[in-house]
């Protein structure tokens, strides 16, 4: 399976904002490579129909393809959710077996919301019907750029040095904040 644009831009929205958590919370910091990689899983998620066709050849299974679900309002409220429960089960088993380094719930859960939503966001400008706003509105919005600009190599390409080369750029950066600072 090739990364999608929407991967490329949720790894960037994560890198962003996990470097200005950091910058803004020095004794909390993040992984900015980490939360790279998950925020570009994240915004993958709302295509899990689609990689179950592309990965595992399971036919048939695009049946939720821009579901109320998956690409809107309610679609990004089940995720955050659903992520806020795993984080707070992890930490609870993490407890159990005595490790003392804990996961930023709240954090992390708001960093790969908006990754995720990255994904809804690219997809409602396309010129293709999303019930971006459900439960809000029931309508489906269409975007205007055209479907044939998303699937184009060219601008594959373009998210990917953007997103993927952004998301380098910070974890260098910060890298090299880290080296320069004093000790």
């Amino acid at each position: 399976m090739i990364p999608s644009e929407h991967s490329a831009m949720g790894a960037l929205a994560a890198s962003v904002l996990t470097y200005l958590w950091n910058r803004k919370n020095p004794n909390q910091n993040l992984s900015i490579l980490v939360m790279a990689v998950l925020g570009a899983i994240a915004a993958r998620i709302p295509d899990w129909d689609i990689t179950l066709v592309e990965v595992f050849g399971v036919e048939g299974s695009n049946f939720a393809h821009r579901s109320v679900y998956t690409h809107s309002i309610l679609g990004i409220i089940l995720f955050s959710t659903l992520l806020y429960m795993v984080l707070i089960a992890t930490n609870s088993i993490r407890k159990k077996f005595n490790h003392t380094n804990f996961i930023s719930v709240k954090v992390v859960t708001f960093i790969l919301t908006i990754a995720f939503a990255t994904h809804i966001l690219f997809d409602a400008l396309e010129a293709y019907p999303t019930p971006t706003l459900y439960p809000i509105s029931d309508h489906r919005f269409t975007g205007w750029v055209p479907g044939s600009v998303y699937h184009n190599t060219i601008f594959l390409f373009s998210t990917w040095i953007v997103g993927y080369g952004g998301s380098i750029a910070l974890i260098l950066s910060e890298k090299n904040n880290h080296n320069s600072s004093p000790k």
